[in-house]
């Protein structure tokens, strides 16, 4: 997420669409807004790779155990 102005204002408004749709990768792009005497102005932006990954648990994997030294 990259901030770009401040949020002050009365209202945010978000927007994100999806730029390519993947079997395994996705790129998504997204923008807030933030709207004040009637102005939209941008605020932040965001631009990701989204991986699916469709095999593997939905759990935290056990923790290591470390070597006291």
């Amino acid at each position: 997420m990259n901030f770009v102005a401040p949020g002050d204002g009365d209202l945010l408004i978000g927007r994100a669409r999806v730029v390519k749709p993947g079997k395994t990768l996705t790129v998504c792009r997204s923008e807030v807004f933030v709207v004040k005497n009637g102005i939209e102005t941008l605020c932040a932006t965001s631009l990701m790779t989204l991986m699916a990954m469709t095999a593997m648990a939905d759990e935290p994997a056990p923790k290591k155990k470390r070597d006291k030294a």
